[in-house]
C-alpha cells in the first residue's frame, strides 16, 4: 500500500510539474501571498555536490506534504514545481493560506486584513513606513483606519511577493518593487498594500 502511495505522489508531482509553468522564477526564499488568500512558498537552496539526488528530493518533498495533509485531514499543501539547475534547487509549495503555510513551517505568517490581523490578536502597535513617502510614518491607529487593506505579518528573512500596491512596511523591510519587498534578519515585519 505504501508504494502504491509513493507510485500515485509521484505521478501527481509530474502533473503538477507540467502545470506550473506560469509560476515566476525567483532567486531567494520568497512567499507570494495571492488574491484569493492562497499563499506559494518558493525555497532556494544550492544544490550542487555530486551526491545530492533529484529525485530522492522529490520522494522526500512529496512524503512531507502526504504527512501533513494527513495529518490534518485536507489536502492543504501541494508540491507546484521542483526545478534543478546550475547547482541550484527551487522548490515552490502551494499552501491553501497562511496558516496551512505556518503550521507547516513553524513560522509565523499571517496574511489577510488589517482587520483580519487585529481580530486574530496581532499586535499592531507597530510604527510603519510609506513605501513612497519615507518621512510619513504611521502608527497603530492609522494602520487600524486601513482595515480593509491587506497586511502580511511574517517573520522569516524572505522575499515577499504581494498580489496588490505595497502602501506601507516595517523599517527592516525593503521594498523593491510595486508589489515586492525583501527583508535581510528574521524577525516580525508588516507589509500592508492595497
Amino acid at each position: 500500500m505504501k508504494k502504491i502511495r509513493v507510485v500515485f505522489c509521484f505521478i501527481l508531482l509530474i502533473v503538477l510539474l507540467c502545470g506550473c509553468s506560469g509560476t515566476a522564477s525567483v532567486k531567494k526564499n520568497t512567499i507570494m501571498v495571492h488574491k484569493d488568500g492562497s499563499v506559494t512558498g518558493a525555497i532556494v537552496e544550492t544544490f550542487d555536490k555530486e551526491y545530492y539526488d533529484k529525485d530522492s528530493l522529490k520522494e522526500f518533498t512529496l512524503q512531507e506534504v502526504a504527512a501533513y495533509n494527513k495529518k490534518v485531514g485536507k489536502d492543504k499543501i501541494s508540491v507546484k514545481k521542483l526545478n534543478v539547475k546550475k547547482g541550484k534547487v527551487v522548490l515552490y509549495l502551494g499552501y491553501k493560506d497562511s496558516v496551512a503555510y505556518k503550521e507547516f513551517n513553524k513560522k509565523e505568517l499571517f496574511a489577510g486584513t488589517v482587520a483580519e490581523a487585529y481580530d486574530a490578536g496581532y499586535d499592531l502597535n507597530v510604527s510603519l513606513i510609506n513605501a513612497n513617502d519615507k518621512t510619513d510614518v504611521i502608527g497603530k491607529e492609522k494602520l487600524l483606519e486601513l482595515g480593509s487593506n491587506h497586511i502580511v505579518i511574517y517573520e522569516e528573512a524572505v522575499n515577499v511577493e504581494t498580489n496588490g500596491r505595497i502602501l506601507y512596511a516595517s523599517d527592516d523591510v525593503t521594498v523593491t518593487g510595486r508589489r515586492t519587498a525583501e527583508k535581510a534578519k528574521e524577525g516580525l515585519s508588516y507589509i500592508v498594500y492595497k
